[in-house]
């Protein structure tokens, strides 16, 4: 039976974190590829999937709930560098903007 060299193999096959197997250090190196552009789509992943979910409760009630808890989670992502303070400002304004219009506004 004939053996097969697997040590002259013509990919690369390095490790993108490092070596290290620490998923912490793969997405800072996925997010700092993007432009930190891979978070900020999954705060918008997340809040899309988290006002459909909370629906049942009500639309403002939903778009209050889930616009705060992505609020929280990029406060998260800021201290773990996954976004910059500009974006966590625009998200912090938008929450307090929705807030506000939405306690004005009677159902």
């Amino acid at each position: 039976m004939p053996s097969i060299n697997t040590t002259n193999f013509p990919y690369e096959l390095t490790n993108i974190t490092g070596g290290t197997g620490n998923i912490l250090q793969f997405v800072q190196n996925v997010n700092n590829l993007t432009g930190q552009n891979f978070m900020s789509g999954m705060l918008l992943a997340g809040f899309v999937i988290l006002f459909t979910s909370m629906r049942s409760a009500g639309n403002k009630d939903a778009l209050i709930a889930s616009s705060f808890i992505i609020a929280v989670m990029a406060i998260f992502f800021r201290a773990l560098e996954f976004i910059d303070n500009g974006r966590l400002i625009i998200i912090l304004i938008i929450f307090a903007l929705i807030f506000v219009i939405s306690m004005q506004v009677r159902e």
